[in-house]
């Protein structure tokens, strides 16, 4: 169940801890990995518990819970989430894998049909680690990936937005492609910085969370050359 308690929380930014400290360790959970735990549309809630559960008596005091990355793994009004434009009923041959390639498909397919069968299930998986992590004494953190760019050198793919899609104008460049990092959102464009405080927002009222982590690293750069001063 989804809380909107309030709840006194932290703020981590550029992956400095503001508050409060930490004396054990901060795991960070990919939003990727939990549902491949299980083969494609068997994956049940009870194995998100597992998943937290494997952590409790460790040095883990902190367990920072990924929520997506162009899109979210949960069912999102600010966002589109994951799944959305899967059918699990059609092959891999289906629009939304795009650009991926034939022989990566089949990974795709499994990481989305077990999203969409936790959201069937009428499981929000966040919440749903949130209480597990209560009830084994482990603090629940949310993560927000901040210019997560993973496939930028696709044109389609299930983790790419319509937003970065469809508007190649908020790009950092959007004239070359050196590498990822290119095609990372420009933060200097007020759309952008609108489109990632809609999402901090949601996440902030919908999960009664201990901290919240804005992740700048995973993909670092997010301004054009030049510009970020």
């Amino acid at each position: 169940m989804v809380s909107t308690a309030p709840r006194a929380w932290a703020l981590v930014l550029l992956g400095f801890l503001i508050t409060p400290a930490v004396g054990g360790i901060l795991y960070n959970e990919d939003d990727t990995h939990r549902f491949m735990l299980a083969p494609a549309g068997e994956l049940r809630p009870a194995r998100l518990d597992e998943l937290v559960d494997k952590l409790a008596g460790t040095h883990v005091e902190v367990l920072s819970i990924c929520i997506g990355s162009k899109r979210t793994n949960y069912d999102s009004k600010a966002w589109e989430p994951y799944w959305k434009g899967f059918d699990p009923a059609l092959g891999n041959d289906q629009p939304i894998f795009g650009d991926v390639p034939e022989t990566d498909r089949p990974t795709y397919r499994q990481w989305l049909h077990n999203m969409l069968a936790i959201h069937q299930a009428g499981v929000d998986p966040n919440a749903r680690m949130i209480e597990r992590c209560r009830a084994k004494r482990i603090s629940p953190w949310i993560s927000i990936r901040m210019n997560d760019v993973h496939d930028a050198h696709l044109a389609r793919s299930p983790l790419h937005s319509a937003l970065w899609m469809e508007r190649h104008d908020l790009w950092r460049y959007s004239d070359r492609f050196q590498a990822w990092n290119d095609r990372c959102f420009d933060y200097g464009k007020q759309e952008v910085r609108d489109h990632m405080m809609a999402l901090i927002r949601e996440v902030s009222e919908r999960y009664d969370m201990d901290g919240l982590e804005l992740d700048w690293n995973r993909f670092p750069l997010h301004f054009r050359e030049g510009e970020e001063l």
